[in-house]
């Protein structure tokens, strides 16, 4: 019965147990899991609407200002 490693490929801890995993020679699988809709959730929460409204008017500092997502500005 092989591992099945359940994760994200931009976690830092994920990559962790992945390094771990080759490194024994382990025989495991990678599922990947989508956060968009943890995602949406911490966005329709009210102190995250404060935060990312307060920072509105300094996001054009921002390097990658032309990126970011119409919503957000």
């Amino acid at each position: 019965m092989s591992l099945i490693l359940f994760g994200h490929p931009l976690s830092s801890y994920c990559q962790k147990v992945l390094i771990a995993l080759h490194e024994s020679g382990a025989d495991f699988s990678f599922r990947h899991i989508d956060l968009s809709a943890y995602f949406e959730r911490l966005l329709a929460r009210p102190s995250v609407i404060r935060v990312l409204d307060e920072a509105k008017p300094w996001l054009h500092w921002f390097p990658f200002a032309d990126r970011i997502p119409a919503r957000f500005r």
